[in-house]
This record gives structure tokens, C-alpha cells and sequence, in this order.
């Protein structure tokens, strides 16, 4: 599903204006995006948890070639999915 059909979803099922609602998922995507730049874990409890990770260099090696290959360092996410979320797939 991508985020116009969530917005749909949402809409239709609050009874909410489609742009309200775009609004307010935009705003949500920023503000998770702003505190992991900030390096602040975000929870949205049941649901899931973001978190800011940072990832050492390291040498990897080309799968094709056998070639090893320097990887920078970098900051990237882990998304863990809360226990609401976990338990509510596991009873699909």
C-alpha cells in the first residue's frame, strides 16, 4: 500500500477531508524524520519503534567479483514493530 492509499483509507475511515488527512501523515513522516536526524528514537507505542543507528566502516566484498570494497560509515534507521502490531499479524 502506498501513502495515497493510505490516505484514503484514512479518510474514508474517519470521515475526515482527503487533505487533512495528507496533512497530517506529511507531517508525521517529517517529525520522525527530524528527531532520527536529531538522534532521538521515536515510539509510537504497539505500533513500532524508530531509531537512529550509526554503522561503522567496513570492508565488504563484491559478490561478483570476489573483490573487496571499503563501505563508508554511515547513520541509517531500525524499525522494530511493537507487540500491538506483532500480535495483530500473527492472528491474520
Amino acid at each position: 500500500m502506498k501513502t495515497n492509499e493510505i490516505v484514503d483509507q484514512i479518510a474514508s475511515r474517519t470521515n475526515l477531508p482527503v487533505n487533512t488527512v495528507r496533512r497530517v501523515v506529511g507531517q508525521l513522516e517529517q517529525l520522525v524524520a527530524e528527531e532520527l536526524k536529531l538522534g532521538n528514537t521515536m515510539l509510537l507505542t504497539g505500533f513500532a519503534k524508530f531509531e537512529p543507528v550509526d554503522r561503522a566502516a567496513r570492508t565488504a566484498r563484491n559478490p561478483q567479483t570476489g573483490e573487496s570494497v571499503e563501505v563508508a560509515a554511515k547513520r541509517t534507521v531500525r524499525i522494530k514493530a511493537g507487540a500491538t502490531l506483532k500480535g495483530q499479524v500473527a492472528d491474520a
